[in-house]
């Protein structure tokens, strides 16, 4: 007698041999060799990791905000030879006044950021317009005293982003000086060619009684008179605009001993030119003419702008400490 057959074997899980055979199922199905799907894994592989890298890389580069090549300050790196640290202007901080030099006013730090969207001040107009802040000691039982000025072109500055910097400031306004007048003009210094050339844009606040007002422009070494331009004379205005272009080659190694002296001439009272005010720039300089100065060292091949108040022209001499040149006798005197 045979035994009875025993309980029927429990089935397999549905789905477990589909799945173990799926992606080799696949793969069988595809007509390519193993090594070529191998191949196409790998070179999709490093795709992807290349992608990865390029986007890194464009977020860092955004990141970190590169300066552009012309704004490189002039520095000693690139200059090889007998040329040495002073030869390279220094900056504001270091500049100290010394027994009979100018006196300096402070610093004051600055934030700036530009409304796009209200835009109080066009945008066509904020080129030619200039920043005025002023340093006042407050006095409750008399007028307020004026410590010190600044003036900047916002025309010289970047308000894409937010700024925050120091400025130098200058000497306040006085009345004598509002009667002056102011003079805007441009520097651009290029230390490879040693071409420093100046721009002659526009003067304001002249006074009505002056006749056809002109800009000379002269170069200084070593406390000498070197070179003399001047621009063509303007008739019947307060307000004269030359945009006159004017170019001296100052080498590198001279660039510490010069001064640069602009000022304005016109025929007053007496029939004859004289100078109205003047505005030095150069190492021994002070205040806004000081820092235009080391803006423009600071950024080599690049034009930069601003309005200057004109100085009484003693108080600019005497400053500089010229020496004139001796005039040789005439025959017979």
């Amino acid at each position: 007698m045979g035994q009875p057959p025993g309980p029927p074997s429990a089935p397999a899980p549905v789905g477990t041999t589909a799945e173990s055979g799926l992606i080799p199922g696949l793969l069988a199905r595809i007509p390519w060799p193993r090594w070529a799907l191998v191949a196409i894994a790998v070179a999709a592989a490093i795709l992807t990791a290349s992608c990865l890298l390029c986007i890194v890389c464009c977020c860092c580069r955004r990141a970190r905000r590169r300066k552009p090549r012309d704004e490189e300050a002039v520095g000693l790196g690139s200059v090889r030879g007998a040329t040495t640290t002073h030869l390279v202007q220094p900056e504001v901080d270091d500049v100290e006044s010394g027994p009979g030099g100018a006196q300096q006013w402070g610093r004051l730090q600055l934030s700036l950021e530009y409304d796009f969207g209200s835009q109080e001040v066009p945008l066509a107009e904020l080129p030619r317009t200039t920043l005025w802040v002023q340093v006042l000691d407050f006095k409750r039982l008399s007028g307020h005293e004026p410590l010190g000025e600044l003036h900047l072109p916002l025309g010289t500055v970047d308000l894409q982003h937010l700024l925050e910097l120091w400025c130098q400031l200058g000497p306040p306004g006085t009345a004598e000086a509002e009667q002056t007048g102011e003079l805007c003009f441009s520097l651009q210094y290029v230390p490879g060619s040693g071409r420093l050339t100046v721009v002659v844009l526009e003067a304001r606040g002249l006074s009505l009684e002056l006749a056809e007002p002109y800009v000379k422009v002269q170069l200084m070494l070593n406390r000498r008179k070197w070179k003399t331009r001047r621009t063509s004379a303007r008739k019947g205005t307060a307000a004269p605009y030359f945009n006159e272009a004017f170019t001296f080659l100052v080498p590198f190694s001279q660039i510490q001993s010069v001064d640069l002296v602009l000022a304005i001439w016109a025929r007053g009272s007496r029939l004859r030119a004289e100078p109205v005010g003047k505005v030095a720039l150069g190492t021994r300089a002070s205040g806004q003419p000081l820092q235009h100065w080391a803006d423009v060292l600071a950024h080599p091949r690049r034009a930069i702008a601003q309005w200057h108040r004109l100085r009484p022209t003693q108080e600019v001499d005497q400053a500089l400490g010229l020496q004139l040149r001796r005039r040789l006798p005439l025959p017979g005197s």
